[in-house]
């Protein structure tokens, strides 16, 4: 299932599941809680976002952002920029 799974997005005491398909889901649990389900396949980019490291598919610095396979933009926050860089070095 987290194949399918483009990034999540945390929305206060809930998590908001975005699919390739183009659907989302919601779920009742904190974006923490979904992550260590899924620690593995997702990178935690800030405090609201994380994505799934197969669907990156561009990262600007300028801009502090990623670009996901469906081509939405997400905010990488400043302190997490340097463990994105490092994931994604690894991941190569």
């Amino acid at each position: 299932m987290e194949q399918n799974i483009i990034f999540l997005e945390a929305q206060s005491n809930y998590t908001l599941i975005y699919y390739h398909s183009g659907k989302r889901r919601i779920v009742t649990h904190t974006l923490k809680k979904v992550l260590q389900d899924y620690e593995d396949q997702f990178l935690r980019i800030h405090h609201s976002f994380a994505v799934n490291s197969k669907c990156i598919r561009q990262i600007s610095i300028k801009k502090k952002c990623l670009i996901t396979s469906d081509g939405r933009e997400l905010p990488i926050s400043r302190r997490k920029l340097p463990l994105v860089f490092k994931n994604l070095a690894l991941a190569l």
